[in-house]
């Protein structure tokens, strides 16, 4: 699947607990199959690759259901008590996670959930050891167009006066 390998978000529009699916638009997947106007992945397929991307989410909604989507979202409505939560369960998933590709994302949305959270110390270790996983994934599977879209590395070595290692970072990009 190429969902994981490239930055770009599905539409979910519908979902199947039957079926363990969801039902979903995808601009990327559709230029290669134009007759299809919708995909389906299954629930466990869904996370994983959500897991590349830190399980960021968009919530389009009208303007008049703004109170059903604060309700909805709970504490997630709030950006501070989401970017802890997504701390929590990189951290989490730090330590219980064994596929190294995942550990690798694990290790780099930690590192994003420091930045945004603006510890930029934290932040950079859990980089650097995101960075020390990387070579240990197979090739075919390493997530080589991350820092085209991925910023947060580069926050974090910029403040903790890491220039070299921004540098260094830029140009391997």
């Amino acid at each position: 699947l190429f969902r994981s390998w490239m930055g770009h978000y599905e539409l979910v529009v519908g979902y199947d607990d039957d079926k363990q699916q969801f039902l979903t638009q995808d601009s990327y997947l559709q230029i290669s199959k134009p007759d299809s106007k919708y995909f389906t992945i299954s629930y466990t397929d869904f996370y994983q690759n959500w897991r590349a991307f830190n399980f960021v989410f968009l919530v389009v909604y009208p303007q008049n259901k703004q109170n059903d989507v604060m309700n909805l979202l709970g504490p997630l409505w709030d950006e501070s008590t989401a970017f802890q939560v997504a701390r929590d369960r990189a951290l989490s998933e730090t330590t219980t996670l064994t596929d190294t590709r995942d550990l690798f994302f694990a290790w780099f949305n930690l590192g994003s959930s420091d930045v945004k959270q603006q510890n930029y110390s934290d932040a950079a270790l859990a980089y650097d050891k995101a960075f020390s996983i990387l070579p240990n994934i197979d090739t075919g599977f390493r997530p080589w167009r991350m820092m085209w879209y991925q910023t947060g590395p580069y926050y974090a070595y910029y403040y903790t006066a890491r220039y070299a290692d921004v540098i260094k970072l830029a140009s391997t990009t």
